[in-house]
């Protein structure tokens, strides 16, 4: 379980995540997360709610979601990012959480990022990534802070089917 970065008490009072004015923005489900959600993709099963898009796990009235303890990665990781770029996925920050508003040029965030960069680079997740790396989209920067470039690293390399090869096969 990725440690999370915002305190819960502050997720729960902000209210901007797991909705989402765009499909694209919906976390892509990998496939160790499919079969655990049962649930081929999330953008499909979005909930229109007040001009916005809901995540179907989460709970409106609480604010709680639902599969909490098996929520995807890319949930787990928010406020931040995975981002396609090339043959690539960087780690990025969303400007609009507040706490990354707060805290991006602090020492505590830096910190966070390495250690998210540490959990992304275990072998057990980075071949997921590297496997699926098709998944994910390249994000608009306007929104976005750059953490890290490159998660990969370096001896990598596209295949034909969507993955990327890497050091750590």
């Amino acid at each position: 379980m990725i440690r999370q970065y915002t305190d819960s008490a502050m997720c729960l009072q902000c209210k901007g995540c797991c909705y989402f004015h765009s499909p694209a923005w919906a976390p892509r489900l990998l496939a160790p997360e499919k079969q655990q959600i049962g649930m081929e993709q999330m953008s499909g099963a979005l909930i229109e709610d007040s001009g916005r898009l809901r995540c179907p796990f989460l709970q409106a009235a609480s604010h709680r979601c639902r599969i909490y303890p098996a929520r995807p990665l890319e949930c787990a990781l928010y406020p931040f990012l995975l981002s396609r770029r090339n043959d690539t996925l960087d780690l990025l920050a969303h400007r609009a959480c507040a706490v990354v508003a707060e805290t991006y040029d602090t020492a505590e965030f830096s910190l966070y990022a390495e250690y998210l960069e540490t959990v992304l680079r275990e072998p057990e997740i980075l071949s997921v990534l590297q496997r699926e790396y098709h998944l994910f989209v390249p994000y608009d920067d306007a929104e976005l802070i750059a953490v890290r470039r490159d998660i990969f690293g370096a001896e990598q390399g596209a295949r034909a089917d969507g993955s990327i090869s890497g050091r750590n096969e």
